[in-house]
């Protein structure tokens, strides 16, 4: 599971929902926050920028599929995580480096939803919360329907 710690020391535990319904809105018409993140997707593994480096991702486990109110949910509760401990020296000879432009939007007091842009080709979509799971299916089929 991944935590997260708040300023009163409370335990969150944090889930990302993938969902195949198509989203309503675009997420640039809103007020959102826009981050940059460097990759290199190589046979090896993938390696994420920090500073001036890259570093080794751990892949979270496989995500569970759940069905509610006619979509298809991934859940996946453990986010990819950077391990310092493995740096890169050399960039493998045969790698692909990508440019994740990454828009975030809330589209509720807990829910974000997360746009990102991969060398402003590829996109994905998902969303980040840490409310019970069903609650979250809920807000989130009322989003897709557009009863939000």
């Amino acid at each position: 599971m991944c935590y997260f710690y708040l300023n009163t020391f409370i335990k969150v535990k944090v889930m990302i929902l993938y969902g195949n319904a198509p989203i309503p809105i675009d997420i640039r018409d809103h007020d959102h926050a826009i981050s940059y993140d460097d990759y290199i997707f190589s046979t090896n593994g993938i390696y994420k920028k920090y500073k001036y480096h890259f570093y080794e991702m751990t892949l979270g486990p496989q995500a569970l599929a759940y069905h509610y109110n006619g979509i298809d949910f991934l859940v996946q509760e453990k986010q990819d995580v950077m391990d310092k401990s493995k740096i890169i020296t050399s960039i493998p000879f045969k790698h692909y480096y990508v440019q994740r432009k990454i828009y975030k939007f809330d589209i509720h007091e807990q829910i974000t939803w997360v746009h990102e842009l991969d060398n402003d080709v590829f996109s994905r979509d998902y969303f980040i919360t840490s409310i019970p799971l069903y609650d979250a299916m809920e807000i989130l089929s009322s989003f897709f329907h557009k009863k939000v």
